[in-house]
């Protein structure tokens, strides 16, 4: 028996054309075939293809975001820490908590129930929750009976209901500088403004987190930032993708907008687009951390040494002679992630966002029909990964010849 190597033949000019690409292309035709004489599959492909809109945005724009929050999250993993470093992030945490607890002594928003002890109670929009809620629950007298509750949108137009026999109003929940002369004032509660307890729980919150940091840092010797960014990196790679994302794009702005600090476009698509990248962004951000990781920790010492004689700067050796060499090294993992990341777009779905998956679902449903559109929306996810997967490994080609 012959232990020779086969030999290539057939078509010279396909040669170039990797053989499993060209069992895919045999494929095609019966794709082409399908949308042109199926009317079903027809309609599909003409009620998919808008998404492929947001699909390619948001590929595009969660891979920038989260090729440069890994790249400076990498960058915090090579920080060292020098006796200053951990004085200075002590003093900014205990400034941020010294911030938030002088929050406490901004004065309150005082509620008051005016009115009779039964009856309807009219409760003006926008009152916080703990002040309303004792009152809807009963918590706010032992002696409360059941009442009834109605919504009003200012207090000067539920005081002029109190006394108005058509709505049969009999006490009233607004703030105590509206509160009319010589009222009976059945209880009373002051809480923060909305305003300053969202400032208070963030300083609060962000000065802790950094004097826990610091705590770390005293403990293990290393920089407070690589704490925080192995840490980082432990979280979000111990959380399915699936659950970040419906966390980051839903759930978070959503907290955000409670707190007003969250500021959203009012066009859909954009506002979409804005939410999922994010979600995806910050979700890819750790695993694009540890390539960029293990590209720098490729470039010998030596080189970093040989940087420094020379003259050059920190900054000037990562940039002229660590980063150049980095990114060649993990340009084929990079390029990994960003196919792996536009399959992942379908994900986004879930948060609202109008791309290829979400229309064919939206499209089986109002067919009926669940196999013509996920056919579809399978074919062009396939021509979208080898058209990347193809740029690729093009551009992986280049950049080996010009090491040549």
């Amino acid at each position: 028996m012959s232990h020779q190597p086969l030999k290539p033949g057939g078509i010279p000019f396909l040669r170039k054309i990797k053989p499993s690409y060209l069992v895919l292309l045999a494929l095609v035709p019966l794709f082409i075939y399908l949308f042109t004489q199926n009317k079903l599959y027809r309609e599909a492909f003409i009620f998919i293809l808008p998404g492929l809109k947001m699909t390619l945005a948001l590929s595009i724009s969660g891979y920038l975001l989260a090729s440069i929050l890994g790249l400076l999250v990498a960058g915090m993993q090579f920080l060292v820490a020098k006796p200053r470093t951990l004085i200075s992030y002590t003093i900014a945490g205990l400034v941020l908590v010294a911030i938030s607890l002088s929050l406490l002594r901004v004065p309150q928003n005082t509620y008051v129930l005016v009115g009779e002890a039964t009856g309807t109670i009219a409760i003006i929009k926008n009152t916080p929750k703990e002040v309303s809620d004792p009152i809807r629950s009963g918590a706010y007298s032992e002696t409360a009976g059941k009442r009834k509750f109605r919504a009003v949108p200012t207090a000067e137009i539920a005081l002029g209901r109190l006394n108005d026999p058509n709505y049969n109003y009999t006490a009233v929940l607004i703030p105590k500088d509206k509160v009319p002369a010589d009222s009976n004032i059945v209880w009373e509660k002051s809480v923060m403004s909305q305003n300053v307890k969202n400032a208070f729980m963030l300083l609060l919150g962000l000065g802790i987190f950094t004097l826990l940091l610091c705590f770390g840092s005293w403990h293990s010797g290393e920089h407070p930032l690589t704490i925080f960014a192995e840490l980082y990196i432990d979280l979000i790679r111990g959380i399915p993708m699936l659950v970040l994302i419906i966390f980051i794009g839903l759930i978070l702005p959503g907290v955000l907008q409670k707190m007003n600090i969250l500021f959203e476009p009012e066009n859909e698509f954009l506002r979409n687009l804005q939410r999922g990248t994010a979600a995806i962004g910050l979700a890819y951000a750790a695993y694009m951390a540890e390539i960029f990781r293990a590209g720098i920790q490729a470039i010998p010492k030596g080189q970093l040494e040989a940087g420094r004689s020379i003259g050059l700067t920190g900054t000037q050796v990562v940039r002229f002679i660590i980063l150049p060499q980095a990114l060649k090294i993990v340009m084929p993992p990079l390029g990994n992630e960003f196919i792996a990341m536009l399959k992942d777009t379908a994900i986004i779905s879930l948060i609202g966002a109008g791309e290829l998956a979400r229309k064919s679902r939206e499209f089986g449903a109002a067919k009926l029909n669940n196999l013509p559109p996920y056919y579809t929306v399978s074919f062009i996810y396939v021509l979208l990964t080898l058209s990347a997967s193809s740029i690729l490994k093009w551009l992986e080609k280049r950049t080996n010849n010009e090491e040549r």
